[in-house]
């Protein structure tokens, strides 16, 4: 029996390396096409075998998180200027033209780890208003345009206090 159990924990182990990833990736799939028959059941146990471990490499880039505490306070601030930027972009959509004025600008940034930046990235284009649209290639400059941005050096400083700073946390970087 013992000999089994080693030969079966072998082969799934072959066959699907991440299995957490799997599920996941397969109750996600099955709630993003909203529809559980067989046939999108069958589909979402194929992908989950198959995209995790397609994707491994990209799991070698993951940045530990060291302080959770940090995280979840980076996650609140997010959370909160998602709801404060939406009613913001909802007002200057639906008001006056002369309200809107976009800038795009630098953030000089002070950490260097991709996985860090991609989370600066990610948070500042989640947030409606505002769109990553360039990285220089040495990761310490993020080009950001903003939809509204009179003074385009304040919001600079605010993506690095609001964000940078607690990401940099996060991650003890």
């Amino acid at each position: 029996m013992r000999e089994f159990v080693e030969m079966w924990m072998s082969l799934r182990a072959r066959l699907i390396p991440f299995p957490g990833s799997s599920i996941a990736f397969a109750l996600f799939w099955l709630v993003l096409v909203n529809h559980a028959s067989v046939a999108q059941i069958a589909l979402a146990a194929v992908l989950g075998a198959l995209v995790p471990p397609l994707t491994a490499r990209c799991r070698a880039l993951r940045q530990p998180v060291r302080r959770f505490d940090a995280a979840a306070v980076l996650a609140a601030v997010f959370l909160y200027d998602m709801l404060v930027a939406n009613l913001v972009v909802a007002g200057l959509v639906l008001g006056p033209r002369r309200r809107l004025a976009p800038a795009l600008f630098a953030v000089q940034l002070d950490m260097d780890d991709p996985a860090a930046v991609a989370l600066l990235a990610a948070i500042v284009t989640l947030t409606p208003g505002t769109v990553s649209v360039d990285l220089s290639p040495e990761r310490r400059t993020l080009r950001v345009h903003a939809l509204r941005a009179p003074d385009p050096a304040a919001e600079a400083a605010q993506i690095k206090r609001r964000y940078e700073a607690r990401i940099k946390e996060m991650f003890a970087c």
